[in-house]
Order: structure tokens, then C-alpha cells, then sequence
């Protein structure tokens, strides 16, 4: 309703849509007496107009003035042409100093173009009307109205004529009525649309109150300090200045450009009302009784208080509901909520009721937690179902019928670990309660694990229940990791060695050994305890080439990946023997080496070397290794000396044995 109100003042400050938009230039107004040249909706460069006149005996135009009508420039001037209507213009423009009230009249020409409609003063301290008081009653004259700008340029011009008589009544206002807002009346009325015609007059209105009771003074009081606009949709008026238990009419009259009024209209009697609601009442305060929550509250001071309101929530900004069916006397601030459920908060707040039936807002609201110190049952029906493949559990159970519930807790226990409440908040009661576990691990429980869970119920006081409890167990589907580090090596002796570090999964049982070289499928050659780390496989032979991985194996039987693969030839460090017999024969231009093997099972072929005579260098000759005992090569000297010597699998070469052609050594 106020921002109503503000809408409507802003309105009457702002210049008249209709009027400005849709008005002619000029008014041409008589009152019988005079005629009126009032300026209305002129263009923006318009600074002020000159004014000609051709009466029944004139052969022409003749100016009206030596000048040309402009606003005035002395501000003390203007004021003293406002005459009555200086005050409510002081008070639209905050300011009753002359010089600073002439000052935002003309900065703000919207306004004073709107307030000049009714201002007389005004529009005569502006410019923007002339009177021609040199008239005849009954006779036609014409006019012309030359528009200036600020250099005296014309802009436009307007030739009307006009008969001076009497002008027709101002047209009354209609549908007269007024209702109570709050502790105020808003008036309202009708009046027929403006046209845009230059004989439609009518710019604002007048408002009247006067009382209905023989005892009151019944004088009717004009209430506007100055004349209410015309605004279509808007013509409305606000009243504060009524008194409760007095009936009032209200009554409008028109009035128009030149000061003239309309009968007045009287709307129906209206009284005002007590819309005022009572004080808020004080001193609300919350007992805690084994009957329930007694509220107590000061006593209201003001002599129309008939009743109250108890209000209660269960959040402070939650919604408030009434609990008293019957409205309590004023003379017993006293209430006992017997329905409240314990070991909650609860939020009251108590308000007065006048005998007009106006409640006031509720005070400020007290909170208090009855107390509860029972119980409540343990939950029945608690089941449990795993899934192992996400290695987690769902616990389902009977939802518990405690008036004061608050929720559930669930704990977990797991081997020699202890009891762990594995919800931080109570689980909120819901018709199926349930609740899923998966640990806070990211891959869920432990495989294999057995986990024993306890479910709990718990009331708005921190009362827990009983424990049910529940056993599950977690099958191992999960495969241990593969070992870390890996390796092979030979030793000294040929036979491999192979090392690694364990899986770290705890039901680690066995470390599966396995072999395979180019001819075989992979072989398991060993299986041991998950504490050993090393073997040695010594049934190997050297110069073969071999490839090893290792699977570890937990107590379920459930198998890791390959280890890394790890091939390699065994080879030993012990160098072959001699060959035996080596002999040397010539033929022809070559020459024919014989010699007997050596007893050492790993030799693989031999190599030649051959020097030019007894301790020159030697040089080896033939292929990079000799398969054969007997090998011919060019003769190259008489006196060459020929060594030849064993190589094994591992690439050891032996001691050789030498011969010079024509004798052994």
C-alpha cells in the first residue's frame, strides 16, 4: 500500500503524460470577462512567444506587448507572482528560499511545466500565458501567437480566434469513494478521459473531508495543499489525518486552468477502523515440567489486549504452527505444551490479540530441549548381504517405531581390531533403513576378512539402544600382487640363481617357481613358503639359455600376474683343459693339425693360433671356434708354430698345447 502511495506522489511530480503528449500548443481560455493565452505543449526550444491581436474594428494585427513574454530572470519577482500557491511550491521543492526555490523551478522544467497547469503564478512567472483584460463580452477577436527561440528567431507560429463569453461549468468528478489502508484513507474517484481538446480545461482536483457526528464541528475541510493532477488511472489522494471512531465523507472538485471549480462530489461514510495491532508481548520464557514445556510471559500493558497465541517449531526460521485450539485469556499468560516430544529443541513465541481482532507480530522465540533420559529399543530383523565383487556389505533391519528417533548408528568389528562407529551421524529414520559398508579403503573390504557388524537405535537425547549384532565374511576373489624385483643370475659353479622381493598382500602363501627354455612350455620347477626370497636351480645346463618368472599364490589359491620374465644362459668360471697329442704334418703347401680332446664335458670347439717361429707373436688363424679335433691351413712358413685351445659353453678358453712343424711340444 506505501509503495502505492509513493507511486502516486511521484506521479503528480512528473509532468502529465497526456496532457504534454496529445495538448495542443496553446489554450485559449475566456472567463467572460478576460481572455486567457495559456502556453501548453511547446517545443523544447521554444523560449518564449509574442502575441498579436485583430479585433472586430482593427484592419490588422496589432501586438499586444513590447516585448516578448519570456520567464523572469528575479527570483524575488516570481515569488512574489506565486502569491498563495508560494507555500506548497516551497514545500514540493524543498526549499522556501525565493532564489533557490526559482532556481530548481527552472533546472527542473518537467515539474514546473506540470505544476504551472495549476499555478496561475507560476505559469505567469515562466512565461507561458498573457491576459488580455481589453476585451469586450459578446465580441470575436483573433489572436496570433508567434513561438521564439533564444536569439528571437521564429520556430513556429498559431492564429486562433475566439468569442468572449461565459465558459461552460466545470465538469464534476464521479464514483467518489474511500478506503482504509492501514491507519489512512485512500480516496478515489472517476473523471472521463482527456481527448487532447483544446476545450477540455479540467487539470486538477480538489479534496474535501468533513465529519458526520452531530458532535463534531461538521465543517468541510479542504485537505490538499495544493491541487491534486489530472493523471489518468491515478486520481487518488491519501488521507492521515482521521481519527478512529469519527465518521468521515470525502469530496472531490474538479479545477481547471484558469482557477475555475466543479461542484463537489461526497463519497458514502466511512469510519476508520482499529487496524493497529497490540505490542508484542514480553518476558516469554520455557520450563521444563514432567507434564511438558510450560511457557510463561509478562502480562500486556494496553487495555484492548483480549487474548493470545502460543506458535512452536522445531527450527529457529522454520515455519511456526499454532498449539493453543482455544485462544487464552489475557489475563493468564500461562501455557503448557503436554504434546512436545523429548530430547528435541523446540522454538515458541506468543503473541497478543486485540478486541478488534488485530494480533500483534510474535515475540522473539525461546528454544528448549526437554529432557529424556530412557532408551529406546534395540532393532529387530537385522540382516546383511555381501557382494564380493565390490567387497562391500548392506545391513538392512526393522525401522523402530520411537516416537523421539533420531536415527541409527552402525559399528564394525574386524579380527583383534576395536569397535569402530562407522557412522559419525545418526542414520536419519526412514521406513526401510538400511546401510552399505565398503570400508574407507578405495577397493572395499578386506578379502577373506571376517567383519562382525553391531547396529544401534538412538532417540533426540543421545539415548542409544541396545546393540544388534550380525557376522559376515568377505570371500577372497582378489589376487595377491606380483613380486617386486625380480632377477637371474649364473654363479660360479654354472647354476642360476634366481632372487626377489615378495608381494606385500597379507594372506601371501606361496611363491610359485617356473622355468621354460626355447624347446619347453613353461614348467613349475619349485614352490615355497611365502617368508623365502631366493632359489637356486642347479638343474640346469651350461651354454642353454633359460627364461624364469614367479606366481604368488594366497591362501584362497587365488594366483598373482607373471613376474617380470628372466632369461639368461648359465655359464661357469672354470676354464677347460689342454687338448692332447696335437700334431702338425705337411702337405704339399699346407698343413694338417690333429689333436685328441680334452676330458672336459662342456667343451664346444677350439681355436688356432700360429706364430712365425719359438716366442714371435702368435695370431690366431681359421674360424672364430673349431668344432672338429683336426683342422688344415695354408703353410705359410717352415718353422710356423701352431698352438691350439679348448673353449667351453661358458666361453672360457683352456691352457693350449703347441707344435712347430717337424716336432712336438
Amino acid at each position: 500500500m506505501r509503495l502505492k502511495r509513493v507511486w502516486i506522489l511521484l506521479m503528480i511530480v512528473l509532468p502529465l503524460p497526456l496532457l504534454a503528449q496529445e495538448g495542443p500548443l496553446l489554450y485559449l481560455v475566456s472567463d467572460g470577462q478576460n481572455v486567457h493565452i495559456i502556453l501548453h505543449n511547446t517545443p523544447s526550444e521554444a523560449d518564449g512567444f509574442k502575441a498579436y491581436r485583430r479585433g472586430p474594428d482593427d484592419s490588422a494585427f496589432l501586438p499586444m506587448t513590447t516585448s516578448t513574454v519570456t520567464a523572469l530572470s528575479d527570483p524575488y519577482q516570481a515569488n512574489e507572482l506565486f502569491q498563495s500557491d508560494a507555500e506548497w511550491l516551497a514545500r514540493r521543492f524543498e526549499t522556501s528560499d525565493p532564489v533557490r526555490l526559482w532556481r530548481k523551478i527552472q533546472v527542473n522544467r518537467g515539474y514546473a511545466r506540470a505544476y504551472s497547469l495549476v499555478s496561475p503564478g507560476l505559469r505567469m512567472a515562466l512565461g507561458r500565458t498573457l491576459v488580455d483584460r481589453s476585451v469586450s463580452p459578446g465580441r470575436t477577436y483573433r489572436y496570433r501567437i508567434v513561438l521564439v527561440d533564444r536569439r528571437g528567431a521564429e520556430i513556429e507560429r498559431v492564429n486562433r480566434r475566439i468569442t468572449v463569453k461565459a465558459a461552460d461549468e466545470v465538469e464534476a468528478p464521479s464514483a467518489v469513494s474511500a478506503e482504509q489502508e492501514d491507519e489512512d484513507f485512500l480516496i478515489s474517484w472517476g473523471y472521463r478521459p482527456y481527448r487532447g481538446r483544446a476545450s477540455d480545461l479540467t487539470v486538477g482536483f480538489h479534496v474535501y473531508r468533513r465529519t458526520d457526528k452531530a458532535s463534531e464541528d461538521g465543517q468541510v475541510q479542504r485537505i490538499n495543499d495544493a491541487p491534486v493532477l489530472r493523471i489518468e488511472d491515478y486520481l487518488s489522494y491519501y488521507d492521515n489525518g482521521v481519527k478512529e471512531g469519527v465518521s468521515y465523507r470525502y469530496g472531490v472538485q474538479a479545477v481547471d486552468m484558469i482557477g475555475r471549480v466543479s461542484e463537489i462530489v461526497y463519497s458514502k461514510p466511512v469510519q476508520r477502523r482499529d487496524t493497529k495491532a497490540p505490542l508484542v508481548p514480553m518476558g516469554l520464557t520455557a520450563i521444563d515440567t514432567d507434564e511438558g514445556v510450560r511457557l510463561l510471559w509478562n502480562l500486556s500493558p494496553e487495555e484492548d489486549v483480549r487474548s493470545y497465541h502460543v506458535y512452536r517449531s522445531d527450527s529457529l526460521e522454520g515455519e511456526y504452527t499454532r498449539i493453543n485450539a482455544k485462544a487464552l485469556p489475557f489475563d493468564t499468560p500461562d501455557f503448557t505444551d503436554t504434546q512436545v516430544v523429548r530430547g528435541q529443541a523446540w522454538f515458541y513465541r506468543v503473541s497478543a490479540v486485540d478486541a478488534a481482532g488485530n494480533e500483534s507480530a510474535p515475540c522473539g522465540a525461546v528454544t528448549i530441549i526437554p529432557a529424556d533420559s530412557e532408551p529406546p529399543a534395540a532393532v529387530s530383523g537385522l540382516s546383511g548381504e555381501v557382494d564380493p565383487e565390490k567387497r562391500s556389505v548392506r545391513l538392512r533391519w526393522n525401522p523402530s517405531a520411537e516416537a523421539d528417533l533420531k536415527g541409527y548408528f552402525v559399528y564394525r568389528v574386524q579380527g583383534d581390531e576395536n569397535m569402530l562407529r562407522i557412522t559419525p551421524a545418526p542414520i536419519a529414520p526412514v521406513k526401510r533403513p538400511e546401510f552399505s559398508d565398503r570400508s574407507a579403503h578405495k577397493d572395499g573390504l578386506l578379502p577373506g576378512a571376517e567383519y562382525h557388524y553391531l547396529v544401534s537405535a538412538v532417540d533426540n537425547s543421545g539415548n542409544e539402544s541396545e546393540r544388534s549384532r550380525i557376522s559376515l565374511e568377505i570371500p577372497d576373489l582378489v589376487p595377491p600382487r606380483k613380486v617386486f624385483s625380480f632377477s637371474a643370475r649364473s654363479n660360479r659353479e654354472g647354476h642360476v640363481e634366481l632372487r626377489w622381493q615378495p608381494s606385500l598382500s597379507r594372506d601371501l602363501q606361496t611363491h610359485r617357481i617356473f622355468r621354460m627354455d626355447a624347446d619347453e612350455k613353461p614348467g613349475v620347477i619349485a614352490e615355497l613358503e611365502a617368508a623365502e626370497t631366493s632359489y637356486l636351480d642347479s638343474e640346469v645346463q651350461r651354454g642353454r639359455a633359460y627364461t624364469y618368472f614367479v606366481v604368488e599364490v594366497d591362501r584362497a589359491g587365488n594366483s598373482s600376474e607373471e613376474s617380470r620374465h628372466r632369461r639368461l644362459v648359465p655359464v661357469d668360471a672354470t676354464a677347460p683343459g689342454s687338448p692332447q697329442e696335437l700334431s702338425a704334418q705337411r702337405e704339399k703347401n699346407k698343413v694338417r693339425l690333429t689333436w685328441q680332446p680334452p676330458e672336459d664335458e662342456d667343451v664346444v670347439g677350439y681355436r688356432i693360433y700360429r706364430a712365425a717361429y719359438p716366442k714371435a707373436k702368435i695370431q690366431r688363424v681359421g674360424p672364430e671356434l673349431i668344432e672338429s679335433s683336426e683342422y688344415i691351413t695354408p703353410l705359410t712358413t717352415a718353422s710356423a708354430v701352431y698352438t691350439v685351445r679348448a673353449v667351453d659353453t661358458s666361453g672360457n678358453e683352456g691352457d693350449g698345447i703347441s707344435v712347430q712343424l717337424g716336432r712336438t711340444e
